[in-house]
């Protein structure tokens, strides 16, 4: 029984270190209307998205991988937000989007959180009328 108990408890510890999060931090302090950026590397499924913002002021604020992609698009970023972006999930086979039938017969999309190994690159574009410094910060959390 005592030997049972060992292998349960490590193969626990096993699991639970292969599913860890973690958090990337971006900060980025803009003055006036000037565009600003800060980049970290990312390898993991995002989970969620937090941006904190300077009070009174208006962002667009984009979060792009190395590769071009989208993670996360905000035009008129005003308040702390957080954001759990997805992703369209697609067939393996044919790379065909992946829908779902629910009990009313429509037909909907499905969705998945976006993996990312890449680095990701926050930018930050005050509106037109900004005074001021103006700091932006996004945490990313994800899974490794």
């Amino acid at each position: 029984m005592k030997k049972s108990i060992i292998a349960l408890a490590a193969l626990t510890v096993a699991c639970a270190a292969f599913a860890q999060m973690d958090q990337a931090i971006f900060s980025s302090s803009q003055i006036t209307t000037n565009v600003g950026t800060a980049s970290e590397i990312v390898k993991g499924e995002i989970f969620g998205i937090r941006l904190e913002t300077t009070a009174n002021k208006t962002n667009g604020v984009a979060i792009t991988t190395a590769e071009g992609e989208t993670v996360l698009a905000v035009s008129a970023l005003t308040a702390d937000q957080t954001y759990f972006p997805l992703v369209g999930a697609h067939a393996s086979a044919t790379g065909a989007a992946l829908t779902a039938v629910d009990a009313g017969g429509n037909t909907n999309a499905v969705y998945i959180q976006q993996a990312v190994s890449s680095l990701l690159t926050l930018t930050v574009t005050p509106a037109a009328d900004t005074t001021g410094t103006n700091t932006v910060k996004a945490i990313v959390t994800f899974r490794k």
